[in-house]
């Protein structure tokens, strides 16, 4: 039997920034679609292959989005977020390896506001 070869995956979590700003709700909703848009274009490029908002007993873990693309690349990516940018987010990053080919984007799409997810 042949080795393994690994692919290579960025994961990035979105945490809360460490000093966030007051918004309104407003400000905070329009930030969101935003946010939600920016995820979206980097998706339809092909640089996300699976994002979404954690559940974790700590609430600062906000989010998850693994990335194909190498950590520099991630991050750069993620400094154009609008939500990183404002400082409600912060971005911690590392690298993820899996057996090639198990890790398999699927034909779905992300949503790019709010009023896009279904129950909301």
């Amino acid at each position: 039997m042949g080795s393994i070869h690994l692919d290579s995956y960025t994961v990035l979590t979105l945490r809360t920034g460490d000093n966030p700003p007051e918004l309104t709700d407003d400000e905070r909703l329009r930030l969101q679609d935003a946010h939600l848009s920016h995820l979206a274009d980097l998706h339809a490029a092909g640089h996300i292959l699976a994002t979404g908002p954690l559940v974790h007993p700590d609430p600062t873990w906000r989010g998850l989005i693994v990335l194909t693309t190498d950590e520099h690349t991630a991050v750069e990516l993620m400094r154009d977020d609008p939500l990183v940018r404002a400082g409600e987010f912060r971005t911690e990053v590392c690298t993820w390896l899996m057996p090639a080919e198990t890790v398999v984007a699927g034909p779905g799409r992300l949503p790019r506001a709010i009023s896009d997810v279904a129950g909301t």
